[in-house]
């Protein structure tokens, strides 16, 4: 009985030891197999390949589809609002770009203050276009600065020039905004 009561475990402090250098060693058992398994490409193609067939299946599809809309149901006011404020805050950071900016075209014949509606983002490099930047307004806010950072600031009548080929546009003319929302001035 004597011996009993002098194991280790009988001690907390000695106890507590016991169990954190189990968790180390069991950690470290983890990280060998996620090393070792997990993230071997052959591994990953499998997991992947596994989760695109039963993601496929059609009663996968619909539970995931019923869940969403189940939890659009009770967060609907949630959704609007965010949805919203997020359009909102988007509307308006492109507004303040555009009223910076103006139109870039310095032969504008426009007499007079320019609105930010007045204003069109035209690409510079068409090719490099995701989406009209007015129509990116929900959109996260990375996602509209690399738009607008491809585009050239013109009002409606110069962006028509610019479609036509009437008017030339340098690189110097594109926007620039940084990642802090704040437009960058040359």
């Amino acid at each position: 009985l004597k011996e009993w009561n002098n194991m280790p475990y009988k001690d907390a402090d000695k106890r507590r030891e016991a169990g954190r250098k189990s968790a180390r060693k069991h950690r470290e058992k983890r990280i060998a197999y996620y090393k070792e398994y997990i993230s071997s490409p052959d591994n990953r193609a499998k997991k992947k390949s596994y989760m695109d067939e039963y993601e496929s299946q059609p009663e996968v599809i619909e539970a995931k589809r019923l869940r969403a809309k189940e939890s659009y149901q009770k967060n609907r006011e949630k959704v609007l609002a965010r949805s919203l404020k997020r359009r909102t805050e988007g509307l308006a950071f492109m507004n303040k770009v555009a009223s910076h900016y103006g139109c870039q075209n310095p032969d504008c014949s426009w007499a007079g203050e320019l609105n930010p509606y007045q204003i069109d983002f035209h690409h510079f490099d068409p090719s490099t276009k995701m989406k009209e930047v007015a129509k990116m307004c929900s959109y996260s806010f990375s996602k509209i600065i690399d738009e607008i950072n491809k585009c050239v600031c013109l009002c409606k009548n110069c962006h028509a020039e610019a479609h036509r080929g009437d008017l030339k546009l340098d690189e110097s003319m594109i926007c620039k905004v940084n990642e802090d929302l704040e437009v960058i001035c040359d």
